[in-house]
Formats: structure tokens, sequence, C-alpha cells
């Protein structure tokens, strides 16, 4: 056998074949427990389940809930084969026997899904995923992950390559994928390496919620080159154990626009501080982009120069709140700007700044003595909306305090 001949040969023995059907595992604790499965959504319904021991295998024709009575406790193998159109499939369907789902197989054997929403929402008794699961189900694009994993709070890791044949998800194809999942502890690097199609609304909660989370490596959207408006709205709201974030992380994201970063990272409290260059790149992020971004992220201490000096296109809502509740921030005087480019920051032709309560703090000032930015000193191209933005500083937290105007404060 000659040199690509056998290389062609060694290839085709690590080919995985489609399994025959989706497999997954259900266990019971006592007699009489019932385990669903919700066809939710489709037409043209051709789908058997063999539901194992305890059931006789029941071909479907209609969408809807589908259910099996297992007689006695213990572990069973349900199998699901067919076809339908544009169809979605859910694992459990209410709040006692969705935790029932104890393993799943890669998902084969069903021709036509079209996305998995919710497809294992509350799924808690959910520890590990294969790799390949949806390595089968090359069609899967707008919304196509939306809420799949949501709630799965026995999850502890995702595999590297989970979405690696999902090439075609696009507009919200991450929405609350994760959203929820409190055990997950890391991110592979790779994870969303080979979804370049995701735009608007990409990652839309994606973590929401994910407590469990203490960093987040530097590549996590390096090749969502495409993400736009809402593309990173609220994606990380609520890790409350994200400690640090990598410089990079939105780097090569430079199409994000309106509610780019709404709300980001609000609520992540053990956060202190924040790289210099973190939104260096995202010169498109428009109105409402910084709307909360922060807000309640009660361990930030400092703020880096040059934060958002090159986000001249945020204009409506784009900083209300941004800072909302950081009542140990010391604050920084060239946040948004350099020495000496007051007059020209933010004179470009955007919509009407507003800062209503950027700043504001929620309680008592517990952190060193800053300077606050002189906004007021600024050439805005309108009047910006500016109530509240210092609202609750005082001379114990920046030393500027008697130059900000009343309407500023």
């Amino acid at each position: 056998m000659g040199y690509n001949a056998a290389r062609r040969h060694r290839g085709l023995q690590y080919q995985r074949p489609e399994p025959e059907c989706w497999q997954f595992t259900v266990e019971t604790t006592d007699i009489n427990q019932t385990f669903a499965v919700n066809i939710n959504t489709g037409t043209d319904v051709d789908i058997t389940i063999d539901w194992d021991d305890g059931c006789p295998p029941v071909n479907y024709t209609t969408t809807g809930v589908k259910s099996c009575t297992y007689p006695a406790a213990g572990t069973y193998y349900p199998k699901i084969t067919g076809s339908i159109t544009g169809g979605n499939i859910q694992l459990g369907s209410s709040a006692d026997d969705r935790p029932r789902l104890k393993a799943t197989g890669v998902i084969g054997g069903v021709v036509g899904l079209a996305n998995f929403t919710t497809t294992f929402y509350g799924c808690t008794g959910l520890t590990s995923l294969p790799v390949d699961l949806f390595r089968y189900n090359t069609l899967v694009a707008a919304s196509g992950f939306y809420g799949t994993f949501k709630g799965c709070t026995g999850l502890t890791s995702v595999p590297a390559n989970l979405f690696r044949y999902s090439t075609a998800v696009s507009d919200f194809g991450f929405n609350q994928t994760f959203s929820g999942c409190t055990g997950l502890t890391s991110l592979p690097a790779d994870l969303f390496r080979y979804n370049t199609a995701v735009r608007t609304g990409g990652f839309y909660k994606a973590f929401y919620g994910c407590t469990g989370l203490t960093s987040l490596p530097v590549d996590l959207f390096r090749y969502n080159t495409l993400v736009e408006s809402s593309g990173f709205d609220q994606t990380f709201y609520g890790c409350t154990g994200l400690a640090s974030l990598p410089a990079n992380l939105f780097r090569y994201n430079t199409a994000v626009s309106d509610f780019g970063f709404h709300q980001t990272f609000n609520g992540c409290t053990a956060l202190t501080s924040l790289p210099t260059d973190l939104f260096k790149y995202n010169t498109l992020v428009a109105n409402y982009g910084f709307n909360g971004t922060f807000n309640g992220c009660t361990g930030l201490t400092s703020v880096p120069e040059g934060l958002f000096r090159y986000n001249t296109a945020v204009g409506e809502g784009g900083f209300s709140l941004t800072f909302y509740g950081c009542n140990d921030l010391t604050l920084n005087a060239w946040i948004f700007y350099a020495s000496g480019e007051e007059a020209t920051r933010f004179a470009s032709p955007v919509p009407v700044q507003n800062f209503n309560g950027c700043f504001r703090l929620s309680g008592a000032f517990g952190g060193i003595k800053g300077t606050a930015p002189a906004l007021w000193d600024c050439a805005f191209n309108g009047t910006p909306t500016k109530n509240n933005c210092f609202a609750g500083h005082s001379t114990y937290s920046v030393d500027n305090y008697g130059d900000i105007p009343v309407a500023w404060a």
C-alpha cells in the first residue's frame, strides 16, 4: 500500500459513524416515576421512542410531551430515532423529571432537528457531555443553542470541541446557552473556535449567573469577529466568582455595536480591577453600549486610564449606570480621554451622551480617594444626560468634588 493510500486508510479508521439513535440515561429512585420527552416544535413528525424497560416503543406523529412511567426504581436507557422537519426536542418536561436525566449520548439517528432550544434545560443531574454531542447536526443556525444547558447546575466542565461542527450557528446562536450553570469552574479556549457566523445577540446571557467561573481564557471569543449588536449583552451577568479578565478578551470583536456590552459584568462582585485595553478595539460600540456594564461590581477598587478612550461612537444610554454601586472604586480622571482631549472626546456627531448614574454610589464610600473625570469640561455635541452621575460622592471619595456642578452630582 502506497504512502498516501495508507494515510487515507488510517484516516478512515478514525472517522466516527453517526449513531443509529440518540440514547440517554434516566435514573428513577422509586416506583412509578415518570420521564418525558417534549417534541416541542416541528412538522412531519415521525419520531420513535424506545423507552427501555417499562414502556413499549412508540411511534409519534405529533408534537407535544410524550412520557413513560417506569414501574420500578432503576437506570433506564431510552432511545430516540426518526425524522422531523424544522424540529426541536427537549428531554424532560418538569422540575420533577428533568433531574432524572443522568447522561446523554451523541445525538444521532434523528433527521431534521433545527435547533437545540432548551434541550437539556434544568437537567441538574447531567454532569458531563460527550465531545461529539452535536457533531451530526450541522444545519443548526439562528438561535441554535438557545438555553440548551440553562440551569444544568451539575455540569462542571464542557468539551473544547462541543460546537466544533456547528459552523452555521448565527444570530442569538448562544443565547443563554449555559445560563445558570453554577457548577462550571472553567471554559476551554476553543469552545467557540469554529462558530464564526455568530452575529446579533450571539452571546446574550450565555454564561449568566455562572457563579463558579473564576477566570476566562483570553481567546474565548477570538474567532467570533462578526458579533455585533447585543453581542455580549449580559454575557457574564452575576458571575460572582469571576476574579479577573484577560486584556484581549474582546480584541477581535470589532463589529460590536448597540447594546454591545450592556450589563456584561453586572454583579461580578469578585472583580477588583480591569485591564487597560479591555475595550480598546471595540470602536463601533454605540447606543447603550456600556449601560450597566460593571453595575454592582462591589469588589472593584480601581479603573484604568483610557478604559473608554477609543469608544467614540457611544451615544444614547451609553454610559448610564456603568459603575453604579461600585462603592469602593477609586475614580480616575482619565477614564474617557487623555489629558488635553476634553474638547474633542465627545464632540463627534453621535446621539446625545448619557451618564445617568454612571458613578453613582449605592452606599457609603469605602475606597481610596481618587479624581472624578471632569466630564463637565468636555465639549459635547448636544446636551448630555448627567443627572446623578456622581451621586453619593463627596470630598471623602474624590479630591475635585468641589468642581463638580450640581447638575452632575
